[in-house]
């Protein structure tokens, strides 16, 4: 506990503040010479470029996330259209696009129709090269800035670009909506298609229950016959085997009494009716009738057996590709509630949709009209100034980086003394930037590699029918969610139930890379009693669950330290193949170390060129106190000259690491 405790103290913000001074001064003479540069050299070309150009500008904001797409996110994965052009960094794109400029000029009665193609690209440049972009920093309002010499004509083709860029907005606002509805109907019907088959298995398992009772009932009957006629048998050898213990064989009473036992041998041994029908004019007239019965009910079990094995046969041959993990009336039962929940979740989506199409409202909206600023009014100084210090801020923190974090995979290896089981190249949006990172594009570089970081933690683990794999890393905004969140999709791939759980119940950021709601989830689960299954939330990947942070909690250290958290994780065990945690930093909190212990296996994320070894060796420490298994290491964020695709480790490890 002593431990955890430092875990959690340490990184406070005092201790901080004054590592960051120490880097500052021990590096002035850096921060002065870069800081001038920077300064001198941006006044210079700010006062070469804008010479005696006017400037006309209008702010608009873009209301990122407000419509339908915002609760879609993980359902247009395979429609990479309704994913273009849909924050606001991407704005000025649009503003500056060929679509949008060629409306604009033909608005102001330049249009570039029946130009040649040169000469129409040229003029769309042209029109390009006036534009600037600049957002407002920790908004959703950003500014466009045309300049040029002629002030009126700046002026109307700021208005056209205005009025032209709404326009554009609205068109592709509907097209998305268009193709969205199309796609969400076409999953309803696919749906749909797939629960009817479930239910038809369903019944048919239905109909094999009364056939086993009828089968089993014919069995118990047949049983019991059979065992009256043995010990009627073995009574009457018994009695003739003690005649002859005292007569002779030929004798009147022994002869009398193997008479007796062979007619009733014959009876017992009767294969069918016919030969049954033959006997029943002796005296054994009621063992005849028994015997009979017997035959009746083997004939009415093996005539059940035959049913039960033709409908089976029938549900593997009819839904071989439905029933990926089998037939099991338990697991075909639980694909059809999923099944349902999944329709029931399109449906909503498609109502959301139409609200969409039917909403003509835009997500621009456009703060000032276009206004003429004449020369001058740019004040140069004062952005060289704000440059030179930001320049001269961070260039100690860089050169710091640069002496103390790895920069490539022998170094990383070396120093802590464990294999890199991948590397992942650098994914736009990873890591502890402004918004949250998102699923990897199939195909691309970083999706090959968190595949091969699969396999090879398939080929490191001894191969258990269950476990619960941990992603963490020494600080923050090293990727490990990304990685985690990618790792689940890659097993969900394979066909394996997979269930992804966020542990980080202060910054979490799981339910971000899905699209899907905060809570209920873990924090609800451990705090309040909810039922796990019933925070289980299912994104648009085929067997993959996910289990998000859920609501924001006091004492996480507290909830991720109980007991219930390592028998919720022994259930989960038991139910998904593939259980992946994403733990909060191991240095931030002491959330992760407390987890550690209880997975099977724990991957450790590192950022080449970013993280400080010492801070890696901390992580190690913390680990190796907790007995975590540590499986190897994750090479992320990579931006160095070792971005090599065939650096990977192959090969099975031995005991605990």
């Amino acid at each position: 506990m002593a431990q955890d405790e430092a875990i959690g103290t340490e990184p406070a913000g005092g201790a901080g503040i004054r590592v960051a001074v120490g880097i500052v001064l021990k590096r002035i003479r850096l921060v002065l010479a870069v800081g001038l540069l920077a300064g001198v050299g941006t006044h210079l070309a700010l006062t070469h470029t804008t010479g005696s150009r006017f400037v006309v500008s209008f702010d608009a904001r873009y209301k990122s996330g407000t419509g339908v797409l915002a609760g879609l996110g993980n359902l247009v994965g395979n429609l990479p259209s309704l994913l273009e052009k849909d924050t606001i960094e991407t704005q000025f794109e649009i503003i500056r696009s060929h679509k949008v400029l060629r409306g604009a000029l033909e608005r102001v009665g330049e249009p570039v129709e029946g130009l040649e193609a040169e000469a129409a690209h040229g003029r769309l440049e042209a029109a390009a090269r006036k534009l600037s972009f600049r957002r407002k920093p920790g908004t959703d309002i950003f500014t466009v800035r045309v300049s040029g010499p002629d002030p009126q004509k700046l002026l109307a083709f700021a208005t056209a670009l205005e009025a032209e860029y709404r326009a554009n907005e609205l068109r592709v606002k509907k097209a998305k909506d268009t193709e969205l509805r199309n796609y969400v109907a076409a999953q309803i019907r696919e749906q749909e298609k797939a629960i009817g088959n479930l239910r038809e298995v369903l019944k048919a398992h239905r109909d094999v229950e009364p056939l086993e009772k009828d089968r089993d009932t014919a069995d118990r009957r047949g049983t019991e016959v059979a065992d009256q006629i043995r010990k009627e048998k073995r009574a009457r050898t018994a009695a003739r085997d003690a005649l002859l213990a005292e007569l002779m064989p030929e004798h009147p009473k022994v002869v009398a009494a193997q008479e007796v036992l062979d007619a009733f041998t014959k009876i017992a041994e009767a294969k069918s009716s016919a030969e049954l029908a033959a006997l029943a004019a002796g005296p054994e007239t009621q063992w005849v009738t028994l015997r009979q019965e017997q035959l009746d009910e083997e004939a009415r079990k093996a005539a059940k057996e035959a049913e039960i094995e033709r409908i089976r046969a029938g549900i593997g041959t009819k839904f071989t590709e439905l029933l990926r993990t089998g037939s099991d009336p338990k697991q075909v039962e639980r694909e059809y509630q999923l099944a349902q929940e999944s329709y029931e979740g399109l449906k909503r989506r498609l109502s959301q949709v139409e609200l969409s199409l039917a909403d003509v409202s835009s997500d621009i909206e456009i703060l000032s009209d276009p206004m003429v600023q004449p020369p001058g009014t740019t004040t140069t100084w004062v952005l060289a100034v704000a440059v030179a210090l930001l320049a001269g801020l961070v260039a100690p923190f860089l050169v710091e980086s640069l002496v103390v974090a790895l920069h490539t995979v022998p170094d990383l290896e070396r120093t802590t003394g464990l294999r890199t089981l991948a590397v992942v190249p650098r994914v736009e949006g990873a890591g502890g930037g402004g918004g949250a990172a998102s699923l990897v594009a199939p195909g691309t570089p970083p999706s090959d590699a968190l595949r091969m970081l699969r396999t090879n933690v398939e080929s490191a683990l001894d191969y258990p029918a269950r476990r619960v794999i941990l992603v963490a890393s020494a600080e923050p905004g090293e990727g490990k969610s990304l990685v985690a969140a990618n790792l689940a999709a890659t097993y969900a791939e394979m066909g394996l139930p997979t269930l992804l759980v966020d542990l980080d119940l202060r910054k979490p950021s799981v339910h971000e890379i899905y699209r899907v709601r905060r809570g209920p989830g873990l924090s609800d689960v451990l705090s309040d009693g909810t039922p796990w299954r019933r925070a289980v939330q299912i994104p648009e990947v085929d067997q993959l669950h996910l289990l998000p942070a859920g609501s924001a909690v006091e004492d996480a250290g507290g909830l991720l330290a109980t007991v219930k958290l390592a028998e919720l994780l022994d259930e989960m065990r038991q139910i998904f193949s593939v259980v992946v945690c994403d733990s909060p930093a191991l240095l931030a909190v002491a959330d992760a170390a407390l987890v550690a212990r209880r997975a099977d296996a724990v991957l450790l994320v590192y950022a080449l060129g970013t993280t400080p070894s010492r801070s890696l060796a901390r992580a190690q420490g913390i680990l190796s106190t907790a007995r975590a298994n540590v499986l190897g290491l994750v090479a992320n964020d990579l931006a160095g000259s070792d971005a090599r695709p065939g650096y990977y480790y192959y090969g099975r490890r031995k005991g605990r690491g």
